[in-house]
C-alpha cells in the first residue's frame, strides 16, 4: 500500500480538494487510539522518583519561640510609640525654650538628680522638700553675706556655736536650779505641815473621834492622828486645785484683754504674740508689772532679720523699677510785681534749681524759692 501524502497546513486552502485516498487515510487516522503506545516505540523504563529529604519536625518550644521572634509583639510596638512620643515632647520643649534636644535632656537629668537629692535629705532629716529648700536658701544667704569666704563662714559658725553652747549651759543650770528649788519647796511644805499637825495633835484626835465615832472606836490615838492628817492633806490639795483652776481662768481672761488692747502697729504679729503669751506662766501673766508690749517688740524685732530686711529692699527696688510714677510739676503762682529775688530766680536754669535743692534740701523750713534765691546769690558758679 502506497503511503498517502497529505497537504501541509499552509497548502490547505478553501480551493484544495482531497482525493478519495487522502480522505480514507484521514478517517483511518481519526479512528486510531492516540494515547496507546506505538509498536515501533520502545517502552522507556520508568524513572525512579527522587527521594524527598526527610523533614524533621522541630520541638514545640523551639517552634513557638521562633514564631514569637518572627511575629512582632504588641509590647515592642507600644515601646516604639512611647519612644516616639517622648522624642516629640523633647523637640517641642527644646523649640519653646530655644535649646537643642540634647541640652533639654541634660537639663531634665539635672533636675531629676536635684529632686532625688532633696528627697533623700528630707527623708534623712524628717522634713518636707519645701523645708529643705528653705533651709538651703538661708544657708546660701549666710554664705553670700560673708562673701562666700569659707574662713568667714567658719568663724561665724564657730561664734554662733559658742553662743549656743553658753545659752545651752545656762538653760541647763536654770533647769537644775528649778528642780532643786521645787524639791526644797516641797520638803519645806511637808515639814511645815507635819510641824503644825504635831502642835495640834490632841485637838485633831478629839475632832476625828467626834466626827467619825464608828471608825475611831477601834483605833488607837496614833491611828486617829494619822487618818486626821491624811484627810486634812486631801482637803488642802482639793482646795489648791480649785484655786489653781480659778487662777488659770483669771490669767486666760487677762491674756485676751492684753491682745485686745495692743496698739495697731502690732496687728501683723498677733499670732506670734498669742503663742508667747500661752507659754508664759499664769503667775507672770497676773503680775501687775507684766507688760505685753515687751513681747510685741520682741516678736517684731525677731521678724526683721537681715535677710528679711534685704528682701524688703529688693522688693521695693523691683516695684520701683516696674511701676515708676511720674510726679506732676508743682505750679506756683508768680508774684505780680517783679522784685530783685524774682530776677535772681529767673536767671537760674532747671539744672541750677536742682543743684540748689541738693545743697539746701536738708534745711528745715526752707521753701524752694528760698533755696533757688540763696543759690543764685551765693553759690552759682562757685560750688563746682
Amino acid at each position: 500500500m502506497n503511503p498517502v501524502t497529505l497537504p501541509t497546513f499552509e497548502e490547505m486552502t478553501p480551493d484544495v480538494k482531497l482525493s478519495e485516498d487522502q480522505l480514507k487515510a484521514v478517517e483511518e487516522e481519526k479512528s486510531l487510539d492516540w494515547d496507546a503506545p506505538k509498536k515501533d516505540d520502545k517502552a522507556e523504563p520508568e524513572k525512579a522518583k527522587p527521594e524527598e529529604p526527610e523533614v524533621k519536625e522541630e520541638p514545640k518550644e523551639e517552634k513557638e519561640e521562633k514564631e514569637e521572634k518572627e511575629t512582632p509583639e504588641p509590647e515592642d510596638e507600644q515601646a516604639k510609640a512611647a519612644e516616639k512620643a517622648e522624642q516629640e515632647r523633647l523637640e517641642k520643649k527644646a523649640k519653646e525654650i530655644g535649646k537643642i534636644v540634647e541640652e533639654v535632656k541634660k537639663m531634665e537629668a539635672e533636675e531629676k538628680a536635684e529632686q532625688e537629692r532633696l528627697e533623700k535629705i528630707a527623708k534623712d532629716e524628717g522634713m518636707t522638700i519645701d523645708e529643705v529648700k528653705e533651709m538651703e536658701a538661708k544657708d546660701k544667704s549666710i554664705a553670700e553675706r560673708h562673701g562666700n569666704d569659707p574662713i568667714k563662714v567658719a568663724r561665724a559658725l564657730r561664734k554662733e556655736q559658742s553662743e549656743y553652747g553658753k545659752l545651752k549651759n545656762e538653760i541647763e543650770q536654770l533647769r537644775e536650779f528649778k528642780t532643786k528649788t521645787e524639791a526644797q519647796q516641797a520638803k519645806f511644805n511637808e515639814d511645815h505641815f507635819n510641824m503644825v499637825m504635831e502642835q495640834n495633835r490632841d485637838k485633831l484626835i478629839d475632832q476625828f473621834r467626834e466626827k467619825s465615832p464608828v471608825e475611831a472606836e477601834s483605833l488607837s490615838d496614833d491611828a486617829c492622828f494619822e487618818r486626821a492628817k491624811t484627810r486634812i492633806k486631801e482637803a488642802l490639795k482639793a482646795q489648791e486645785e480649785h484655786k489653781l483652776k480659778e487662777f488659770g481662768k483669771e490669767a486666760e481672761t487677762k491674756r485676751g484683754e492684753m491682745i485686745k488692747t495692743l496698739p495697731k502697729e502690732y496687728n501683723d504679729y498677733v499670732p506670734e504674740i498669742k503663742e508667747l503669751l500661752n507659754e508664759c506662766d499664769d503667775v507672770q501673766i497676773l503680775d501687775k508689772g507684766f507688760d505685753v508690749t515687751f513681747l510685741a517688740n520682741y516678736v517684731r524685732g525677731k521678724k526683721f532679720t537681715p535677710d528679711y530686711i534685704k528682701s524688703l529692699e529688693d522688693s521695693a527696688y523691683k516695684r520701683g523699677i516696674e511701676q515708676p510714677k511720674i510726679i506732676p510739676p508743682v505750679h506756683t503762682s508768680k508774684p505780680t510785681k517783679e522784685t530783685k529775688s524774682t530776677k535772681l530766680i529767673d536767671s537760674l536754669t532747671d539744672v541750677d534749681k536742682r543743684r540748689a535743692e541738693e545743697i539746701y534740701g536738708r534745711r528745715e523750713g526752707w521753701s524752694r524759692e528760698r533755696m533757688w534765691e540763696t543759690y543764685a546769690k551765693d553759690d552759682k558758679g562757685k560750688d563746682f
